[in-house]
């Protein structure tokens, strides 16, 4: 089988959307003008590759993997983490890393710090 990004180069423009925009709202409409397609078909495009995972579900995959990585290979303060992250607010990050997580991003970096690390931001992109 192809893989995600060349089975269709448009899922990857919206992957990429979706990647870059993990703050805050986000309309689906504007995904699909944004990329030259009706919402219907763009939902048909989507659903052969990420089955029943929605638009939103990805995104928030995205932002809990994002966020556990700044969080455990990084001593950013959450602030700087919800910051790099694209959240101005540092209360509403938190709310929805504790949604997606089970946890809060303290609780998280806690349970899952590196021993003597926590200064590997330079291998990092962010």
């Amino acid at each position: 089988g192809a893989s995600p990004a060349q089975a269709h180069p448009t899922l990857a423009k919206c992957r990429e959307y979706l990647s870059e925009n993990l703050a805050g709202s986000f309309d689906v409409e504007a995904l699909a003008t944004s990329v030259s397609m009706s919402l219907s078909t763009l939902r048909r495009y989507w659903m052969k590759e990420h089955g029943s995972q929605t638009f939103r579900e990805y995104r928030d995959m995205i932002l809990l993997q994002r966020s556990c990585r700044l969080l455990v290979e990084t001593a950013s303060p959450i602030k700087e983490v919800a910051s790099a992250l694209g959240f101005s607010d540092v209360y509403y990050f938190s709310r929805r890393f504790h949604q997606l997580a089970g946890c809060t991003p303290t609780e998280y970096r806690r349970a899952h710090a590196v021993p003597g690390g926590g200064d590997n931001a330079a291998h990092g992109r962010e």
